[in-house]
């Protein structure tokens, strides 16, 4: 990501996860290494089974206003990328998905 974007831009990415929640985790941990600021976007009634969610990374302030639609903005940021890993070019198990139940 680094050197991928200009200054004033964004990085937004839709993706699906499930319940244990990894790899958006993952993803979110990744960007907030590379940008300023991150948001995340969940669905307001995700239960335990996959989900589509929604990464900004920016270096400017992201207001999101009525662009959360149906989803909330992830208030505790730290517990949401917590420890986990960062995904790098030896670590991206996106394939894991295909195989999912």
């Amino acid at each position: 990501m680094p050197g991928g974007s200009r200054p004033d831009g964004v990085c937004a990415i839709n993706l699906i996860d499930g319940s244990a929640n990894e790899f958006a985790e993952w993803q979110a941990r990744t960007i907030a290494q590379h940008f300023d600021y991150l948001a995340v976007i969940v669905p307001a009634d995700r239960g335990g089974g996959f989900a589509n969610q929604i990464l900004i990374g920016s270096n400017t302030a992201i207001l999101l206003g009525d662009l959360a639609g149906d989803g909330v903005r992830v208030a505790d940021l730290a517990a949401f990328v917590g420890d986990g890993r960062y995904l790098t070019d030896d670590f991206a198990p996106v394939d894991r998905l295909m195989t999912a139940p």
